[in-house]
């Protein structure tokens, strides 16, 4: 294999690592350390990152040598300064560890990969798998990785997996970032009990997580497909709670589901309350709250 790297017979390098591995002779580090260090010398780079996914699903530890040639791709790809920046986003300061960016990078890119290739679901599950891989070698994952895959997972609809992975983010002490959380909660809404992200929520916010109105607005919307005004309420008054002002969307939900449970009155205080704001309702608020006048008689 080193001599193969060495001769620049890149573009089969993968697939020959692979038959070797398949008939039992698998490559030492050294080897792969020549593999990646020829091609990141070469005019595609970006095959590197094939060899080293291929390295970690192999339970190949990297090293330091490892880490100084998958920067160096990633710095004549262009690439090295967007994921530094990414991983400063995480810590709040530069990170020192070439290691963090690299896996953090390969997660990424394996996630990016699917969505262009329009094999989102298949590629997810490939980075959840790579990333179990990482922390069993004790490559701790961070929080950006996490994200990125709830994110994804919620994209393809995986409910179950998104749950799974953002509930190991809190074990380990970090916090989804808004937009994953969001996401997740969007897609277990859809599928799923409303109340297992709404417990989520409150054990989020027990951590020191903060929701914006897009989140309140989201599970109020979920509790009023679920017939739910009680869940609508909560929402609406942990908002005001938390000085987040009630959109036009929640006002309507809350009313219509007022009326919809014969509570007329209270509709129209929340009515009132909203135009105070200077929110319009919808159409269909006013016509909830005719039928109920018409109901009642």
């Amino acid at each position: 294999m080193q001599t193969c790297a060495k001769l620049r017979m890149l573009d089969n390098i993968l697939d020959a690592c692979k038959l070797m591995d398949e008939h039992g002779f698998g490559l030492s580090g050294i080897s792969y350390n020549t593999i990646l260090h020829v091609i990141q010398k070469s005019d595609k780079p970006f095959l590197v990152w094939d060899v080293y996914e291929h390295m970690i699903k192999k339970r190949m530890h990297p090293n330091e040598v490892t880490f100084a040639i998958m920067v160096s791709a990633l710095r004549k790809e262009g690439k090295l300064v967007r994921y530094l920046n990414v991983v400063e986003r995480i810590h709040g300061k530069r990170c020192s560890s070439p290691g963090v960016v690299v896996n953090t990078c390969l997660v990424f890119q394996i996630i990016e990969e699917g969505r262009i290739e329009d094999g989102l679901e298949g590629r997810i599950k490939e980075a959840i798998h790579l990333m179990q891989e990482m922390e069993s070698m004790e490559l701790k994952p961070f929080e950006e990785t996490f994200n990125h895959l709830i994110g994804g997972c919620s994209q393809v609809g995986d409910w179950e997996e998104s749950l799974e992975l953002c509930k190991r983010m809190i074990n380990i002490g970090l916090l989804p970032s808004l937009l994953a959380f969001n996401k997740m909660v969007e897609i277990i809404s859809k599928k799923r009990d409303v109340k297992l992200a709404d417990e989520l929520l409150t054990v989020l916010l027990d951590k020191g997580f903060t929701p914006d109105e897009n989140t309140y607005s989201l599970l109020a919307a979920s509790y009023g497909r679920a017939g739910y005004v009680e869940g609508i309420l909560k929402h609406y008054h942990e908002m005001k709670y938390r000085s987040h002002s009630p959109s036009a969307s929640i006002f309507c939900t809350l009313i219509s589901s007022l009326c919809q449970h014969g509570r007329v009155r209270e509709a129209e205080e929340y009515l009132l309350l909203m135009k105070a704001e200077s929110l319009e309702p919808h159409a269909y608020v006013y016509e909830a709250l005719v039928a109920s006048h018409l109901e009642k008689g």
